[in-house]
């Protein structure tokens, strides 16, 4: 009995949800972007426009100098070419830095 009054009482209530306002799109009065059915098929001979002029053989080979050179700059201002002897150094670094931060997340807090 009390399962079978718990369901009209749930069927009512899902109803009066159908009673309410029709529900509207999140855009109101926004048709742009919309699909229009013109009846017809699409013609898909025209060629599509760009969204800018495109780049010439020359532009392009002058932006790929470009990049190369400020590539070469910051590998020079780097220190791309340094010495073995410097970059062993940062290895040995590397390795009794990697220890001891071991030992200090091993090490329990206080």
């Amino acid at each position: 009995m009390i399962k079978s009054g718990l369901a009209v009482v749930t069927g009512l209530i899902l109803l009066s949800g159908c009673a309410g306002q029709q529900a509207r799109s999140g855009v109101d009065g926004a048709t742009s972007g919309t699909v229009v059915n013109t009846g017809t098929y699409p013609n898909l001979n025209i060629k599509p426009q760009t969204a800018a002029p495109q780049l010439t053989p020359e532009q392009v080979a002058a932006s790929k100098a470009e990049l190369a050179a400020t590539r070469d700059g910051a590998r020079a201002a780097a220190g791309a070419d340094a010495s073995p002897a410097s970059t062993e150094e940062l290895r040995s670094l590397a390795r009794s830095h990697g220890d001891e931060t071991l030992k200090v997340i091993q090490t329990p807090a206080q």
